[in-house]
């Protein structure tokens, strides 16, 4: 049985470039154990909001920006 993940609460972005917030509503986990080969993969899909600066310095607005994050744990 799955339990919620903890990652699932907003997540804070920022930097000198970008001041956002991601807002994960659903994570997907996928896991493989062949005994020397796994694998586990997850991803958090969400929204953004906030702003991100392009290379020339304008301000771009996230908001409603659909996205995603992910990792992976593949011991071999």
């Amino acid at each position: 049985m799955s339990t919620a993940s903890p990652r699932l609460h907003p997540w804070r972005i920022s930097g000198e470039r970008v001041g956002a917030e991601f807002q994960p509503f659903h994570e997907k986990v996928a896991r493989t154990n062949l005994g020397v080969v796994a694998s586990e993969p997850r991803q958090w899909f969400g929204h953004f909001s906030g702003w991100a600066k392009t290379d020339d310095g304008t301000t771009v607005s996230l908001d409603g920006l659909a996205g995603w994050a992910e990792e992976a744990r593949n011991p071999w």
